[in-house]
């Protein structure tokens, strides 16, 4: 069946009632926690990482693993282009931690 819906990203609840039609902006809208409560949801049904809940990467986490390693092969601008961030201050944010790891000096004593 195809949703008749002015957003990019919906979904059709079993129910509509008050609640929804209140909460949301449209019906078939979703909330802005729905793709992240789907994406575990789904993590854990496949059970194919054994992992503990604090140790699992978010959507966010991989998103942004995703926009540095788009930005080690093909640089920032396509990164930013393809992440739809309107400038590079947000690109940046999302590169933020992922920066190749810098030798230490170790004292063993």
């Amino acid at each position: 069946m195809k949703l008749h819906y002015p957003y990019l990203i919906a979904t059709r609840p079993e129910c509509i009632n008050e609640q929804i039609r209140n909460a949301k902006l449209h019906h078939f809208a979703v909330t802005e926690d729905h793709i992240t409560k789907q994406f575990k949801k789904y993590w854990v049904l496949s059970g194919a990482y054994h992992l503990g809940p604090n140790q699992r990467p978010s959507l966010h986490d991989l998103r942004a693993l995703g926009i540095y390693n788009i930005t080690q092969k093909y640089g920032k601008k396509y990164a930013q282009a393809l992440a739809g961030h309107a400038n590079v201050k947000m690109t940046d944010h999302y590169l933020e931690g992922h920066e190749a790891p810098k030798p230490e000096r170790i004292s063993y004593r």
